[in-house]
């Protein structure tokens, strides 16, 4: 075999936020580039998985909502 092989794995974190009364009900992606990384969240996880060949530094914004702007 020659070459290197390369896949892209997913990294996964919790997420956590305050706010004035500490109440954040939910979290959602609002800005990513898909041609960098794919970013998910799940309840309080994040999930970030590199774009098939994609080498280099990306990022996903991430929007917390409380019980005043659900």
């Amino acid at each position: 075999m020659t070459g290197v092989q390369t896949c892209a794995l997913p990294i996964y974190g919790n997420l956590s936020a305050n706010d004035l009364d500490g109440y954040i009900t939910k979290f959602e992606i609002a800005e990513e580039d898909v041609n960098q990384v794919d970013c998910k969240v799940s309840d309080e996880e994040l999930g970030v998985t590199p774009a098939e060949d994609f080498q280099g530094s990306a990022s996903c914004v991430i929007r917390a909502y409380d019980n005043e702007n659900d």
